[in-house]
């Protein structure tokens, strides 16, 4: 196994976040929410795309041993609903199909769950807050706006003033007219999308500072590469997550970069931590999974 440079040791897995969650499109995880972050040695978790069916109070239990927890309030879920095989089918079937509200017109729902975590963290003292997983374009094309972002911020510290409110935006969304959103945002977790621009990672990192006024910055790692095939129509694909794309397991060497890049701006200062995304697909990609987990025992102290 490739290895970071030795003298980036000053990386610590308590900067380490893993973002999990039961299942996706490809199918559910045999690793439960707490198993794949366990898997990597971390002791914090992004709490992410849960069933509907499911309490909080019930997944927070599984996650009692962790250090930090950060909830999930784009209340992205795996929604109980009937459907149909085709059109012509009399029988109505039951199944989970992953909604978020959001996409629905239901964004009052993450000033809802933000409200309720706020309270939860009274029992939980590990809840560390909450975050919205959507790029800052996303949130305004569904309806988001600097006032309803207020209001979730508020939500969410209304019984604990602690908690911060981490926000998903990509390298690609990094811009200036943004700024009216930031006083109510805590924490930037900041991915890039297209792994041949991984290389200038750092540039990246420095101009999120610049434009985004010195918010804290989590760096994000893919797992695997969502947009790797363009599908066209009526074609499948056993990794198929979407009827536009299949995705395939990010490439060692691209994984290795990254990690060193990261290891080292965190040794600098320059990000607050590292997320990976490693949400049901620990078991769809063991030999990426593994990798990624022998390097940060190896690497991260």
């Amino acid at each position: 196994m490739a290895k970071i440079d030795s003298s980036q040791r000053a990386a610590s897995m308590d900067k380490v976040w893993i973002w999990a969650g039961p299942g996706n499109s490809l199918g559910p995880s045999i690793y439960g929410l707490s198993d794949t972050a366990s898997y990597f040695g971390s002791e914090n978790v992004c709490a992410m795309w849960l069933p509907s069916t499911t309490p909080p109070s019930a997944t927070l239990e599984t996650l009692d041993g962790f250090r930090q927890v950060v909830w999930d309030l784009t209340c992205t879920r795996w929604q109980r609903k009937p459907y149909r095989l085709d059109d012509d089918e009399e029988t109505v079937r039951i199944g989970f199909f992953e909604e978020n509200s959001w996409g629905q017109d239901r964004g009052h729902e993450s000033k809802e769950e933000a409200e309720r975590i706020s309270a939860l963290s009274n029992t939980y003292s590990n809840i560390a807050g909450g975050i919205l997983d959507y790029s800052f374009g996303g949130f305004t094309s569904r309806g988001g706006t600097p006032e309803l972002l207020k209001q979730i911020q508020d939500a969410l510290r209304k019984e604990n003033p602690e908690l911060k409110l981490h926000w998903m935006n990509f390298t690609t969304d990094v811009d200036e007219k943004w700024v009216q959103y930031l006083p109510y945002v805590d924490v930037i977790s900041l991915w890039e999308p297209s792994p041949e621009k991984l290389a200038s990672l750092e540039e990246s990192v420095e101009r999120c500072g610049d434009v985004f006024q010195g918010k804290p910055i989590v760096v994000g790692v893919f797992l695997a590469h969502y947009w790797a095939r363009n599908m066209k129509l009526g074609e499948t694909d056993r990794l198929q997550h979407h009827r536009e794309w299949a995705l395939r397991p990010m490439s060692h060497d691209i994984l290795q970069a990254l990690l060193e890049t990261s290891a080292r701006l965190l040794e600098e200062g320059k990000i607050a931590g590292v997320s990976i995304l490693a949400e049901a697909l620990v078991d769809k990609f063991p030999d990426t999974a593994a990798w990624i987990r022998d390097i940060l025992k190896a690497n991260f102290t």
